[in-house]
């Protein structure tokens, strides 16, 4: 599996993780709140919005790093995913306020949340870190690797054969 596709998949999974865990804590009469406690849509909707993520890791060639159009469905995941979380703080920190301060506070939940939403929506773009550096050419002719999304092509060419991007 590309590693650019591998280590999106293990921030999904952690992002899956913290629906389930405390978003908020020491809520009067509650206690621990997570995302998808009762009903709230919340958790569900970045549940969700990860497993996406993580289906999008998943498909296609996974030896080699996604292409540029679906990519920016798992960036667009990702950062709602982290806006909702962000907001979720804020909402645990405006009822805080309103009990006034009563011990009530922000779960690891939501900023594991946060990090994961960041996380899934930054992976993508990191594909030439991921990449091995060509070791040279092994056979005829010479090659070289799209600059976009990694694939290995016949150098001189003015298109890359996997994602179409121009050279």
């Amino acid at each position: 599996m590309h590693k650019q596709r591998l280590i999106l998949a293990i921030v999904s999974v952690l992002g899956i993780l913290a629906t389930f865990l405390p978003w908020a804590t020491n809520i009067p009469f509650l206690g621990s709140v997570n995302g998808i406690a009762g009903d709230a849509s919340d958790g569900w909707f970045t549940l969700i919005l990860f497993a996406v993520a993580l289906i999008i890791s998943l498909i296609g060639n996974r030896t080699e790093a996604m292409v540029s159009k679906i990519k920016f469905v798992a960036v667009g995941a990702g950062l709602i995913n982290a806006i909702i979380a962000i907001w979720n703080i804020s909402q645990v920190n405006d009822l805080r306020s309103a009990f006034g301060g009563f011990g009530i506070s922000v779960g690891f939940g939501l900023y594991l949340l946060v990090i994961a939403g960041i996380g899934v929506a930054v992976i993508p773009f990191f594909t030439k870190l991921f990449d091995k550096a060509p070791q040279g050419n092994q056979g005829g002719g010479a090659s070289a690797f799209c600059p976009n999304c990694g694939s290995s092509m016949t150098a001189g060419s003015d298109f890359c054969g996997n994602c179409g991007h121009k050279t």
